[in-house]
């Protein structure tokens, strides 16, 4: 757990000087590593959805209930994206059909 505390802290130096490509590696690697870490999810979601990267942000808050305006908004651009297709919303969150 302290390995995660580290690795989160260096995430957000990242993030916080402008390595926004850099973090979201490292966050993209760290869910892979990590799965049941919502944590890592949420902060990818964030940094996507303060890139204005809408659609992408919602991949990464699919296990968020959608409590707030701005997690509602990005799950509704998505949807529409894929033409409300439940089959292709599935199969883009890596579930095999």
């Amino acid at each position: 757990m302290l390995q995660l505390d580290k690795k989160r802290k260096r995430i957000d130096s990242e993030l916080k000087n402008g390595f926004k490509s850099k973090a979201i590696d490292r966050l993209r690697n760290l869910i892979q590593q990590n799965p049941n870490e919502i944590q890592f999810r949420d902060k990818l979601a964030e940094t996507y959805y303060e890139s204005e990267f809408l659609d992408v942000a919602e991949k990464y808050w699919i296990l968020t209930e959608p409590t707030q305006k701005r997690i509602k908004i990005c799950v509704d651009i998505y949807e529409k994206s894929v033409n409300y297709n439940s089959l292709e919303i599935l199969k883009k969150h890596g579930f095999h059909i």
